[in-house]
């Protein structure tokens, strides 16, 4: 599913509708690639720790030793690192905030402390009213309302790693930005069946309904990137909880 403001990727999913169709009996992996702690475990499970960021994960409940142990649990012992916090079930950087270790507590409690059910349902609501005009002063003020809301019992907490940075150039000619993208990729598992049948195409026999072995194939993959470059081509954020990133 490309991205649906950006249409970036979108290549993939007309690939995806040109040469292959659902099995009649899909994978159920909902619960696994909806939670991003799941996610973690699955991949780490299997082998593949060294393509995810060390993460841990805890109850949303604030306690004053949190942030030590969080730092402990990643193995963060440079001040200057940055950490960044997820919920378990969001997507799109719906609640994702990048902090550094001096402001960690402070960010943690503020997020992990929602204010009383009364005040909590009429700030909800009042947002509801001004959801398509309000302006928030910073990301984390925003998070906050995805945090607060949040029904996860768990949150998910990551050392934060970088990317090579994509250079990209300027619409208004001038010199190359570079970002600090992540890359997206889409692969299908095809599902063969005994007596040739494989479920790849848009028309199939029905010869067996024992399922064979999978094979995988990959359909492309694009950068996601984010809406403001680096300072100067390095790892240097202009803000990295800028509403919209």
């Amino acid at each position: 599913q490309p991205p649906v403001f950006s249409l970036h990727g979108r290549h993939i999913r007309e690939k995806f509708y040109t040469h292959y169709c659902m099995d009649r009996e899909p994978l159920r992996c909902a619960v696994v690639v909806e939670n991003k702690q799941f996610t973690h475990d699955r991949f780490v499970g299997e082998g593949f720790a060294h393509l995810r960021p060390p993460a841990v994960s805890y109850p949303r409940v604030y306690m004053p030793d949190l942030a030590s142990k969080l730092l402990a649990d990643l193995n963060i012992v440079d001040a200057t690192s940055l950490v960044v916090l997820k919920l378990c079930n969001r997507s799109r950087g719906a609640g994702v905030v990048v902090v550094s270790t001096v402001e960690l507590d402070a960010v943690l409690q503020k997020l992990l402390t929602p204010p009383s059910s009364e005040e909590l349902e009429t700030m909800l609501s009042m947002s509801c009213l001004d959801a398509m005009r309000r302006k928030f002063s910073s990301g984390l003020e925003e998070s906050c309302l995805h945090w607060w809301s949040n029904e996860c019992p768990f949150f998910i907490a990551e050392r934060c790693c970088h990317s090579m940075p994509v250079s990209v150039s300027s619409e208004s000619g001038g010199e190359p930005e570079n970002f600090d993208g992540t890359m997206r990729v889409s692969f299908v598992l095809l599902r063969s069946y005994p007596g040739g049948e494989n479920v790849s195409g848009h028309e199939s026999t029905t010869v067996s309904f024992t399922a064979g072995p999978m094979t995988l194939e990959w359909l492309g993959g694009y950068w996601k990137l984010p809406r403001s470059p680096t300072t100067r081509g390095d790892h240097e954020f202009v803000d990295v909880n800028e509403p919209g990133l």
